[in-house]
């Protein structure tokens, strides 16, 4: 079920507004509020989750723009709030804040627009840190475990079903899109959760 579709866009077309004839008339800027604070009412209906909405800083138990979200075996549920805070949140099964982890950077236990999370069966957890060209993997606790950076731009995370996992991965589009990048990205990768490429 899709959740929400994404676009990319240049800081010079947050005014602008789309066709004249279009209903809603929001500027991409507006729009982009009104998807967060859709956002935060979504969470709020099914989870009992009140997400806050942009432009607030970083807060615990408040989101600033979510890009992806995963469930452990046990039902706990990994949040990549990505586009603001940089960090990863845990819930519990019933919804009660867990912990965090992450900030914006770029060392290890810092994150930069984390776009895409999942869990493996023993509850790991991977994070496609697309900022920062690398894919993340905590544990359960979100404790550091590996980094793997050898697939490039990471945009998606994907961990396959049965008693022998892999990661499916992407090298997608560079962060703001410099000349040429289009021609550098568009593979998936099928990886062992070692990090090691098998296709």
């Amino acid at each position: 079920k899709v959740l929400s579709v994404w676009s990319m866009f240049s800081d010079t077309d947050l005014p602008i507004r789309p066709h004249p004839s279009d209903p809603r008339g929001r500027s991409v800027r507006e729009q982009m509020v009104h998807q967060c604070v859709s956002e935060n009412l979504w969470f709020k209906n099914m989870f009992g989750i009140d997400v806050g909405a942009p432009p607030l800083p970083a807060e615990e138990g408040k989101f600033r723009q979510v890009t992806d979200m995963a469930w452990d075996p046990a039902g706990n549920v990994y949040i990549s709030d990505g586009y603001v805070n940089s960090r990863v949140a845990k819930y519990d099964k019933d919804g009660t804040w867990i912990m965090q982890w992450g900030d914006r950077g770029t060392a290890q236990g810092q994150l930069h627009t984390p776009h895409s999370i999942a869990s493996d069966n023993q509850g790991n957890i991977y994070v496609a840190d697309r900022g920062n060209a690398r894919y993340v993997v905590l544990d359960n606790n979100l404790k550091w475990k590996t980094t793997y950076n050898n697939v490039g731009s990471a945009w998606s995370a994907c961990i396959s079903e049965g008693p022998h996992q892999y990661l499916f991965a992407t090298n997608s589009n560079p962060n703001g899109n410099p000349p040429g990048s289009w021609k550098i990205g568009g593979q998936i990768y099928k990886m062992e959760l070692d990090g090691t490429v098998v296709g």
